[in-house]
Order: C-alpha cells, then structure tokens, then sequence
C-alpha cells in the first residue's frame, strides 16, 4: 500500500471508531435512567421498611 492508501485506510477506521462511540454514548445517555432506577429501588424500599427517609442523595462521585 502507498502512503496515501495508508491514509484512506486511517481515516476510514477513526470514522467508524468515532461513530461507534457516539452509539454507544446515545445508547448510555437512555440506558442510565432506568439503570439507576434498578439499582435504587430496592435500597429506597429498604430504607422504609426501616423507617427511615427513602431520599437518595448524591454528593459526588466516590474515590475509593
């Protein structure tokens, strides 16, 4: 392959690279609602069954 043949082919593959991160992205951006409304039912179910306020409250993200 030439060096331009080589540059197609680059530009071919960040193409299809960027598409499918912007997928995936879209995907993500409608997917983590109803993720986090899985994960946070049953800890607000439980917090009332121990009478306690079901209120979730984020501070930031979590460094461990």
């Amino acid at each position: 392959m030439t060096f331009f043949e080589h540059l197609v082919e680059l530009r071919k593959r960040i193409i299809n690279s960027l598409l499918s991160v912007l997928v995936g992205a879209a995907i993500g951006w409608f997917v983590a609602p109803k993720m986090v409304n899985v994960i946070t039912v049953p800890i607000r179910a439980a917090l009332t069954a121990h009478n306690l306020n079901p209120q979730l409250v984020y501070t930031g993200p979590t460094i461990t």
